[in-house]
């Protein structure tokens, strides 16, 4: 049984995950565009979506102010 070996694991940095996000609610951009060019697998895309939705509903501070996990 042959197992296929990505390459190491990215490293991403708050802003490289608002960007991401940011990216996303453009118009006429869809997750999946997105996940094509910058993730692997859209499930991360939706959960960055899920927790900056999640932080801009407990704070009315900017975005740079949100902490992804």
């Amino acid at each position: 049984m042959a197992f296929i070996k990505g390459g190491p694991r990215r490293r991403w940095s708050r802003d490289d995950k608002l960007a991401a996000v940011a990216t996303t609610f453009q118009p006429s951009v869809t997750v999946n565009s997105v996940t094509r060019r910058l993730v692997s697998n859209p499930r991360m895309l939706f959960t960055l979506r899920k927790q900056y939705r999640a932080a801009l509903g407990c704070t009315a501070e900017a975005p740079a102010a949100i902490a992804f996990r």
